[in-house]
């Protein structure tokens, strides 16, 4: 067995157009529209730490851009089917990120997290290898990569991230088109998953050269089955994320080891695993408040998945049988925050109530953004404290802005539009619960 040299866990959050996570939720889509229209896509790339990343690659089909050092990156591309499009991200050092994505309009904003691809492990290509992470095993046999054409004949780096649902369990509703989407918006059928968690696999060479598994060679995964989970069934279904089609694909079934308490399954190929059941599901729903007032715009994560509060502060998730942990997280909020509590779907169809109270109540910004003529217009928001503890982004959709930011704070504003053009200002620290309107801001 090699020496293990790192681990991490690392969760991200997939939220429709605004926010996005990494781990790609699809399904096989259902329609075939081929109308297409020219978009504007406008975001920020980030690691999993909220922290902006650098020249990243963004890519639309044909057209790409790059990310500038506050991590934002505009993207123009034309043909872009009006049913659904795919945005990739490239960097080196990092898991690659493709996200599908549907255009509401011309112009859409999206904010990405890429996990860190670090080494947890070197195998030795010689002789059958194993590699440990957060209680998964991988089991390689000897000479199973290849460079291209031509056998890898030399030791590899073996990198793994993992959306984790081996402590509550998680879930996600996928709409029949293939997106991740709000019911309400969608006339498809939905399907829902109840994962034991995702499992993102990459090797390399030790200079950093993707590898890929030779034919008719397979890596053996063992998964430790949840305790959410109770009694484990035979066998539970294997899924593949074929990035190309940005669909999930069935490959047969993991099945269970009673003496290991482990599901066994047999990859046949390097990339994204995921072990999930459909439609074992529940709804988790609530209010956020602060100081008895309903708080709009808040991101709430249970398990793996999230909801923004609408006028009212109710929010509602989907969530499998089980425990699930609720909670408000500071770096998806701007900096407001509320203490986890923990919800459990008792079985299919249970639903369940968890209001939350923020620990601090926001300041709310507003401000209305025109060009030269006057005209209403969209852009990015990136708002990030002077003490960079935290920085967020939020589309401006015909010329509203809108934001919660932490209070005590202060912080600098960026409004950016599709051609280049920008204004910039700060806010001053202001007392919790207080309202900021910033003059009418005209972008020349």
């Amino acid at each position: 067995m090699s020496v293990l040299i790192r681990f991490f866990l690392c969760c991200a959050l997939t939220l429709g157009s605004i926010a996005c996570g990494s781990e790609p939720l699809s399904v096989p889509a259902r329609i075939t529209d081929k109308t297409t229209q020219t978009i504007t896509l406008m975001g920020i790339v980030t690691d999993n730490n909220g922290k902006p990343l650098h020249n990243v690659t963004v890519v639309i089909g044909k057209s790409l851009a790059y990310t500038g050092l506050d991590g934002s990156f505009s993207l123009q591309s034309q043909n872009v089917k009006t049913n659904g499009f795919t945005v990739s991200c490239v960097k080196n050092g990092y898991f690659t990120v493709t996200k599908r994505l549907i255009p509401n309009s011309s112009f859409m904003t999206a904010t990405i997290a890429l996990p860190i691809a670090e080494t947890v492990d070197i195998i030795d290509f010689m002789e059958k290898d194993t590699v440990e992470i957060n209680r998964c095993t991988l089991l390689f046999d000897s000479n199973s990569f290849m460079n291209g054409t031509n056998q890898h004949k030399a030791n590899a780096q073996c990198a793994i991230h993992i959306m984790d649902g081996q402590n509550a369990g998680y879930t996600f509703t996928s709409d029949g088109n293939g997106i991740n989407d709000d019911p309400q918006s969608s006339g498809f059928n939905r399907t829902a998953f109840s994962s034991l968690g995702h499992y993102r696999i990459a090797v390399s060479t030790m200079n950093g050269t993707p590898l890929s598994l030779r034919s008719n060679q397979t890596i053996t995964m063992l998964t430790p089955v949840p305790s959410a989970l109770g009694s484990a069934p035979v066998d539970c279904p294997l899924w593949f994320f074929d990035n190309e089609s940005q669909m999930w694909v069935r490959k047969g079934n993991a099945v269970y080891d009673q003496s290991q308490n482990v599901y066994v399954s047999s990859l046949d190929r390097l990339g994204t695993w995921m072990l999930a059941f459909e439609d074992e599901t529940g709804i988790i729903s609530g209010e956020i408040t602060c100081g008895n007032a309903p708080v709009k715009g808040i991101i709430v994560n249970a398990g793996i998945n999230v909801a923004i509060t609408d006028s009212m502060g109710k929010y509602s998730v989907p969530a499998a049988v089980g425990q699930h942990i609720v909670v408000v997280e500071r770096v998806f909020n701007g900096g407001l925050t509320a203490p986890a509590r923990t919800v459990t779907i008792a079985e299919k169809g249970n639903q369940q109530t968890m209001n939350l109270q923020l620990q601090l109540c926001g300041v709310t910004l507003t401000a209305e953004v025109v060009d030269a003529s006057d005209k209403p217009i969209n852009a990015l928001l990136i708002v990030q404290s002077s003490d960079n503890s935290f920085i967020t982004t939020r589309p401006v959709i015909n010329g509203k802005l809108f934001i919660t930011l932490p209070p005590s704070l202060a912080c600098s504003v960026k409004i950016q539009t599709a051609n280049g053009k920008f204004y910039t200002t700060n806010v001053q620290s202001a007392e919790s619960g207080s309202s900021l309107s910033l003059p009418k801001i005209k972008i020349q």
